[in-house]
């Protein structure tokens, strides 16, 4: 996935964003990362575009739930961010999950992920991918 940031591209260059989430991204209230790769799909493809709202760790982790969709650090290689889905909440920590479980690095391999890892949670999909897979 590559890093997220602000919008550096025109509107009509990403189809599908309305004029709020554009403001939000110009502003730097929203940020977004390209996805690259196949461990949430059927729900991203390789190619799409996610919006997500940053979180501050000591504020706002608790409008991360399960089934959210999450940006966070990959917790062995942590300036690689991934998107993973929000399956089970402790206190022991997050247990993530590719939507793709045949082909997802999550949980499963690399145990729980701290809650300071989450990044942000996703508010917008847009497929730009080429979905005739």
């Amino acid at each position: 996935m590559q890093t997220p940031g602000l919008l550096q591209a025109r509107s009509e260059d990403l189809p599908g964003v309305n004029l709020h989430s554009l403001l939000l991204l110009l502003a730097g209230y929203r940020r977004y990362c390209r996805i690259d790769g196949e461990s949430m799909q059927p729900t991203l493809f390789s190619g799409d575009f996610v919006i997500f709202r940053p979180l501050n760790c000591t504020k706002k982790i608790s409008s991360v739930q399960e089934g959210s969709i999450v940006v966070v650090n990959h917790p062995l290689d942590t300036p690689k961010l991934m998107v993973k889905r929000v399956h089970k909440i402790s206190l022991e920590g997050i247990d993530l999950r590719g939507d793709n479980l045949n082909s997802s690095t999550d949980s499963r391999q690399f145990g729980l992920v701290r809650r300071e890892n989450i990044k942000g949670v996703v508010e917008s999909i847009f497929p730009l991918s080429n979905r005739n897979h």
